[in-house]
């Protein structure tokens, strides 16, 4: 496998966990029950 075809995510990971935390009030009041559901479940995901 080659490196050079590899990814990096522009974003760290948990920086953008924490602007999607900081935005779940806005995304829980835009969601439909079933993008609430995924939400929620993400959330308790272990």
């Amino acid at each position: 496998m080659e490196l050079t075809g590899l990814v990096v995510p522009a974003a760290n990971a948990a920086e953008e966990a924490g602007r999607l935390v900081m935005d779940l009030p806005r995304l829980w009041a835009t969601a439909n029950e079933e993008e609430r559901r995924d939400l929620l479940l993400s959330m308790l995901e272990l």
